[in-house]
Parts: C-alpha cells; structure tokens; sequence
C-alpha cells in the first residue's frame, strides 16, 4: 500500500466524519425545536454518561499509577485516550 492512498483514505473518512456530524447537528436543531424539554433532558443524560465513564477511567488510571501496580501496564493507553474523550 503507498503513501498516497494512505492519505486520500483519512482525506475521505474525514468528510465522512463531517458529514455525519452535520446530519448530527441537524437532528438535534429539529428535536431541540419540536420538544425542547425532551432534548435537554437526552442531552444531559448523554453528557452525565460520557463524563462518568471519562472520570472512572481516569481515576481507574491514577489508582494504578500510585498503586504500583504490574497490571496496568496492559492496559495504560486504553485508560489514557478514553480519559482525553
């Protein structure tokens, strides 16, 4: 596989990304406009569970960095992107 194709794949997946986010924008401006007490009750629900799960990998990290611990060199980088989410 060459160099080229390599980019043109994240050239494209990011366009994809865009796309898909806008389509993303749009359904949440029509929810936000057709009931707007649903769509902030579904937007906290979904911004209280993706901090959760960011805050306990992060803690789940730092328990193993002060602990020492032989496991968590397994499962180091999984722990650290998640927190960065």
């Amino acid at each position: 596989m060459n160099e080229s194709s390599t980019l043109q794949n994240k050239g494209r997946f990011g366009t994809i990304a865009l796309i898909v986010g806008i389509a993303g924008l749009a359904l949440s401006a029509a929810g936000y406009v057709f009931d707007a007490g649903r769509f902030f009750f579904s937007w906290h629900v979904a911004f209280a569970y993706w901090v959760t799960l960011a805050s306990l990998r992060t803690m789940w990290m730092l328990w193993g960095r002060l602990s020492c611990a032989r496991w968590r060199t397994v499962v180091p980088r999984v722990s650290e992107a998640m927190s960065t989410t």
